[in-house]
């Protein structure tokens, strides 16, 4: 059964297949947000986020990007959740899956923390479970390809492990959450960002301002900015 639905994957691929990703906005108790760089796929200076794993919440998944990206750790002030319009990119679907995540893999072993050096010493855990992306992707081939949705649960990773170098053109569907700061810890690092660091509100929201353009639209919302205040009221200090 393997077969079909790789088929039917491969005639969609050129289709824009969701990628579910989760970020968030972390405040410290002087009202600054914190921001991670990745020169990778030209991101800069953004909130920390990454791809919403199976059985994650975008909740959980924004709280674990930002252990692995910022070395942080947060509250959310409010369960309320922000679109924004994520961009496409051609990958392979098991991108951003831990089933196939190499060992202890570290991009960057060496990151600017708030402006001290800390040397990265694990790359981005390991596990059996795929990306809730490539999960929907496959789950709606092996439908297309008459599976059972009961079967194509049991044999999902190994559909996975069959499939997982395919190349589709991903898009990235983005959402956001606002967090208080309640703690730091740089041994959380797992090598994925280049440097962390504090920013004024006022130093995101000019024409000349170097952060991604997600961060520039969020803070533009003034539901967003309502957050950022209320966060700010209960975060802790920053490093």
């Amino acid at each position: 059964m393997i077969e079909p639905i790789r088929h039917v994957l491969l005639q969609t691929a050129g289709r824009d297949t969701i990628r579910p990703v989760a970020g968030v906005a972390v405040v410290d108790g002087q009202g600054r947000l914190a921001l991670v760089y990745s020169s990778y796929g030209g991101q800069g200076w953004h909130f920390p986020k990454g791809g919403i794993d199976e059985h994650e919440t975008p909740i959980e998944a924004a709280l674990k990007e930002l252990a692995e990206e910022a070395g942080l750790v947060a509250r959310p002030v409010s369960e309320r959740l922000f679109p924004v319009r994520g961009g496409t990119f051609t990958q392979t679907l098991g991108f951003g899956s831990p089933r196939i995540q190499p060992a202890n893999q570290i991009h960057h072993p060496l990151c600017d923390y708030f402006g001290r050096p800390v040397q990265i010493q694990a790359g981005p855990p390991t596990a059996n479970h795929i990306s809730l992306g490539a999960l929907l992707a496959l789950r709606s081939a092996a439908e297309q390809a008459g599976l059972p949705a009961h079967d194509f649960a049991d044999m999902r990773y190994q559909v996975f492990d069959a499939c997982h170098r395919e190349r589709v053109l991903w898009r990235q569907q983005p959402v956001y959450l606002v967090a208080s700061l309640t703690g730091s810890d740089p041994s959380l690092l797992t090598g994925e960002t280049e440097a962390v660091r504090w920013w004024r509100m006022d130093e995101l929201t000019g024409a000349d301002s170097p952060v991604h353009r997600h961060v520039k639209e969020l803070v533009a919302l003034p539901d967003f900015q309502e957050l950022v205040n209320q966060a700010g009221r209960q975060g802790h200090s920053g490093p």
